[in-house]
């Protein structure tokens, strides 16, 4: 999916053509391929209304190697698109198992998405690429949209005897004269195949610009299904359950909406001096989310520092903590370049005595680039920009193959972090607070993603590329990072060389790249060595580097003095 200038696009990759058969004015039948298509969405009418135009199919390259699009549904709206979201379902989501939901529901794509017109729109695409079936249903508000989030959450029941029932809950931000979180609800009805007109039943005002909104990952929970996560500038979380009614006893049972407040560590003063007033604040947060299915939440705030707040203490850590002691992180770190002196491997330590701390870094091949970069290169001057990060969970096949566990991912300015397995990070931060014996080598740590060009621009987004089966901790995983104009994905898949050659001048070249790679992965055959060594022993070209971006240089015959 990609929004663009006008509208929403979906697209559908690596699968078989789709063909159908029409009719002309004179009867005669032609197959054609609808694989694109826009759909035109007119809001000014009663209902939607919906007008399909065939696009003209593009010319297929012989050469090219990428999955072919099977299908592409554009659809209008006559504005841009700022951004979308989708419902936190699970991989192993059991939305099969609640017979009062729609059948469109449950065979369908949920997609939240807001655009420069002031608009939200829920929209529903069916996921089978061969069935023409899509909903939209849209609202307006005051002012245009800075962030949603949208989940599928259980209708109050007044009584046990009433039916189940569900609703599409959106939670969308917008900066009015405050900034302020709209909830609408958009029930679902068994009987009626179409989405209902949306309704918009509640609204917060807050103080503080909102950085995240985030619908809690237990989907359709009983207790925990409709509550959000809300953080803001001040360096304040809130948990808030729009479908709970506020209170007016004071009865410690009433919590009403509220549900709980945690608060970011305060900054650190750069330096201290008693004759000149300063402000302490808490530091600003950049983003947060929910993990371990809704009981924890991972925040990033501005300085590189991230944690986790415990909610139910049920973490791998300590579970039997206190109430007081929930309000602070049960684990944290740093990252970014800055990292303070009292950080070691990404995880803060006991703080050492003044003067105890070395001057002198440990000599490996990452801390020896580190201070060559900054030898010639300066120390970094980062207080003109903002700082901007972002934390994005995903929930992977466990590597015991046995369930789900979160997959963490950071980016802090240009740096891209990630935690493969948080469940194990943990319990490994456990041990060693505990001194168990579980060694330091116990579970996947926090790394940075190597090897990404970000040509300049600013990163976006970083998010893993799901797989569908479980791998160890230690295999490498893929990346897809979302910059300013560009897509970058980071996969370990060794590239295969195109079939047909435009150009037979560079054959040879193109036979040792590929030759050069599949010696670098070792799955260099027999067969691969003997026209390496043939190339060696001619007049060829040799090939200059251990990867794709090498070059070729001409050979040269001297005498060694």
């Amino acid at each position: 999916m990609y929004g663009y200038d006008w509208g929403l696009a979906v697209i559908w990759r690596d699968g078989e053509r789709l063909d159908e058969e029409t009719t002309n004015a004179k009867g005669a039948s032609s197959t054609v391929n609808p694989n694109r298509y826009d759909i035109l969405v007119d809001e000014k009418k009663d209902g939607e209304y919906y007008e399909i135009i065939p696009s003209d199919e593009e010319l297929e390259d012989e050469t090219n190697q990428s999955p072919s699009i099977v299908k592409e549904s554009n659809f209008v709206f006559g504005a841009s698109t700022l951004g979308f979201t989708f419902p936190p379902l699970a991989r192993d989501s059991a939305l099969q198992g609640y017979p009062s939901l729609p059948t469109f529901v449950r065979k369908s794509l949920i997609i939240a998405a807001f655009s420069s017109d002031h608009k939200v729109r829920l929209i529903t695409v069916a996921l089978d690429p061969a069935k023409r079936s899509y909903q939209v249903a849209s609202f307006s508000l005051q002012a245009i949209p800075e962030a949603i989030a949208v989940t599928l959450a259980r209708r109050p029941q007044p009584s046990t005897e009433d039916p189940e029932g569900f609703d599409f809950l959106i939670a969308s931000c917008a900066s009015e004269r405050l900034p302020k979180v709209h909830f609408t609800r958009i029930p679902l009805e068994m009987t009626s195949k179409k989405l209902q007109k949306p309704q918009t039943f509640n609204e917060e005002c807050f103080v503080s610009s909102i950085t995240a909104v985030a619908f809690n990952s237990a989907v359709l929970s009983t207790d925990r299904g409709s509550q959000v996560l809300i953080a803001d500038r001040d360096g304040c979380v809130q948990i808030y359950d729009p479908l709970l009614t506020p209170s007016d006893n004071d009865a410690p049972d009433n919590i009403g909406p509220w549900l709980a407040k945690f608060y970011s560590p305060f900054e650190s003063p750069k330096a201290i001096d008693i004759n000149t007033p300063t402000t302490v604040r808490r530091k600003p947060i950049l983003d947060a989310s929910w993990t371990f299915q809704g009981r924890s939440i991972i925040a990033l705030l501005s300085d590189g520092e991230w944690g986790i707040w415990d909610l139910y203490g049920g973490g791998p850590g300590d579970a039997s903590a206190n109430v007081s002691r929930r309000q602070y992180f049960a684990v944290h770190g740093y990252i970014g370049e800055n990292v303070p002196a009292s950080v070691e491997s990404g995880v803060s330590g006991p703080k050492k005595p003044r003067g105890s701390r070395s001057s002198l870094a440990p000599m490996t091949p990452n801390t020896r680039r580190q201070k060559q970069e900054s030898l010639f290169s300066g120390p970094m001057n980062t207080a003109s920009t903002a700082p901007s990060g972002g934390v994005t969970v995903q929930q992977v096949p466990s590597a015991s193959g046995a369930g789900i566990e979160d997959a963490v991912t950071f980016w802090y300015d240009n740096c891209t972090y990630a935690i493969p397995s948080l469940r194990r990070f943990w319990s490994r931060l456990s041990q060693e607070k505990t001194d168990s014996g579980g060694g330091s080598l116990y579970g996947p740590g926090l790394s940075r993603i190597e090897g990404l060009d970000l040509h300049g621009e600013r990163i976006q987004r970083v998010s893993q590329l799901p797989s569908e089966t479980s791998s160890s901790h230690t295999a490498q995983k893929d990346y897809i990072v979302v910059t300013e104009h560009r897509l970058t994905f980071l996969t370990n898949e060794l590239p295969r060389p195109s079939a047909r050659q435009l150009f037979k001048g560079f054959e040879s070249a193109d036979a040792s790249t590929a030759d050069q790679s599949l010696l670098a992965h070792g799955e260099l055959d027999i067969g691969g060595l003997e026209s390496m060594l043939d190339s060696m022993n001619g007049n060829d070209d040799v090939f200059m580097g251990g990867n794709l971006n090498g070059t070729f240089r001409p050979r040269r015959v001297g005498f060694v003095p």
